[in-house]
């Protein structure tokens, strides 16, 4: 990491997938980079009540092995989630396509989740994050565009994501079920964090989460997810 300026870049060798014997060499590197400029970006939304932080991040994976990954032989796929306090007032905003009969979203990770905490309101879902019931969704790609968000009306935090998106593409099953169809899965991920049945609980926190396609990639190959994060937090009755 050089300090001196606004981004870092990351490296991972990865030898084994987890969970099973197979070996498929791939190489992840990863950027961060510092989207607000802090002698512009700042000082301009601070002069109207607003505070500003925000990062881009850019992933690759890379097939360094032998092989072809294929239906066959399965493959992975770059999954980037930003971890967040949840408060009683928290709200994910995920806005999605209504174009066809199916149903948005997946909700039902762990369980479904309850009607009292999630809304479906002018092709837009709205998602508690109160950290109180452990509860996830998932916006499939026929519904799914490049962008979600959350507001945390207690610390009048707004919070923006954007990433990539192949509409044409396959993306991975998520869920722990190995008995759904493997290319079932989600683009844009949602989950508020919640006791477990003894007691426990891992946070509180919440995230939003984007997927990357399932890497189809022939030795050499390399596959880039981009990932944006926008923090903005004021007074709600200050015009930008």
């Amino acid at each position: 990491m050089d300090h001196s300026r606004p981004w870092c870049r990351i490296r991972k060798r990865l030898g084994r997938w987890p969970g099973t014997g197979q070996i498929s060499p791939a190489v992840v590197p990863s950027s961060v980079e510092n989207l607000v400029d802090p002698a512009r970006g700042c000082m301009t939304l601070t002069k109207c009540g607003v505070n500003a932080v925000g990062y881009f991040t850019e992933n690759s994976l890379t097939n360094t092995g032998k092989y072809e990954w294929t239906d066959s032989t399965g493959m992975p796929c770059i999954w980037i989630l930003d971890m967040m306090p949840p408060s009683p007032n928290t709200t994910v905003i995920i806005p999605y396509k209504k174009d066809s009969i199916l149903k948005p979203a997946n909700t039902a990770y762990f369980g479904e989740i309850p009607q009292d905490r999630i809304k479906y309101i002018d092709n837009t879902l709205y998602f508690k994050a109160d950290g109180k019931l452990r509860s996830k969704l998932g916006v499939l790609p026929h519904s799914s565009r490049n962008v979600a968000g959350s507001y945390d009306a207690d610390k009048k935090t707004l919070t923006i994501t954007i990433f990539d998106f192949d509409s044409t593409a396959r993306y991975l099953n998520m869920e722990w079920d190995t008995k759904k169809p493997p290319f079932s899965g989600d683009v844009v991920n949602a989950y508020n964090d919640g006791p477990l049945e003894d007691g426990r609980q891992l946070g509180p926190f919440y995230e939003l989460e984007s997927v990357s396609p399932a890497a189809f990639l022939a030795p050499g190959q390399v596959l880039t997810h981009r990932h944006s994060v926008f923090h903005f937090t004021g007074d709600e009755n200050v015009p930008l």
